[in-house]
């Protein structure tokens, strides 16, 4: 029996050796498992690393490749842009200057005045201007351009007048 008196070592207590014996054998055994799994989860990483590097390599020559695809189509875009701009020129001032002759209601002649400064200034330029010069763009293309409903020529949205009357 232990008391408070006399001291003892826990290496001395019976079920105290016991636990530690199991403990050991425990370690033992349990050691070249762990051992080989450590060594497996080491090669895993290992192995992880070298696709990862692979990856990384492949991913560069890849993305080098449509770099210089889409530079070239980036530079095609550009120079479409380009020639496009220069052609509002063109398109430009007919779409929206009105013959001399022509007299046309308050609300259309603000919207064309609005439309030759948009296009002289090439600063907020509406919707329906880019719709025009669309169209002018196709038909000196050689392509028709047929549009029908009503809107066309009632100009149910103020900006859209394709047809216009004398006044």
């Amino acid at each position: 029996m232990i008391t408070r008196s006399s001291p003892v070592k826990l290496n001395q207590i019976p079920w105290n050796r016991r636990l530690r014996r199991k403990k050991r054998v425990k370690q033992r055994l349990m050691r070249k498992p762990v051992q080989r799994l450590m060594k497996l989860k080491r090669r895993i990483r290992r192995i992880i690393q070298r696709l990862k590097a692979l990856a990384y390599k492949e991913v560069e020559v890849y993305l080098s490749i449509i770099s210089k695809t889409l530079g070239r189509i980036l530079q095609d875009i550009d120079d479409d842009i380009r020639t496009c701009c220069q052609e509002v020129g063109k398109f430009g001032k007919p779409i929206a200057t009105l013959p001399e002759t022509f007299k046309p209601h308050r609300t259309v002649k603000k919207i064309f005045a609005d439309r030759l400064k948009m296009i002289e200034t090439t600063e907020g330029v509406e919707w329906a201007v880019g719709e025009a010069l669309a169209f002018a763009t196709l038909l000196v293309e050689g392509n028709h351009v047929r549009l029908n409903g009503q809107d066309v020529e009632r100009g149910t949205f103020s900006h859209t007048h394709y047809v216009l009357h004398d006044q």
